[in-house]
């Protein structure tokens, strides 16, 4: 089983690449809460870690000034956030061993 430990406080955002399945995904933790979705654009492929809110508060995508109305749901890693500790764990679901790309993305 492949799993990634990181240490993160609330309100983070995580990139995981998976390079076998042409896969990247975003891992966001928000008010304790979880969300592991695609991180390409359904118009393009954009990259949605990048997006920006416009001044109705509605997050679009930088290549093509696209609304995210529904992001894409993943289960590939599972993700699970330890708040006493501020551990964030991940693990391949298919226990894949190959290399996964894990970092913390700015906001």
């Amino acid at each position: 089983m492949a799993l990634k430990k990181l240490h993160m406080e609330e309100d983070a955002r995580i990139l995981v690449e998976l390079p076998h399945e042409g896969a990247r995904l975003l891992v966001r933790l928000r008010d304790n809460s979880l969300s592991v979705t695609s991180d390409m654009c359904r118009h393009r492929g954009g990259p949605i870690h990048l997006c920006y809110a416009d001044s109705a508060g509605h997050r679009r995508c930088p290549w093509h000034d696209r609304r995210i109305v529904a992001e894409e749901r993943r289960d590939e890693v599972c993700a699970v956030y330890w708040s006493q500790r501020q551990m964030l764990l991940l693990v391949r679901r298919d226990g894949n061993t190959g290399p996964w790309p894990v970092r913390k993305v700015i906001q």
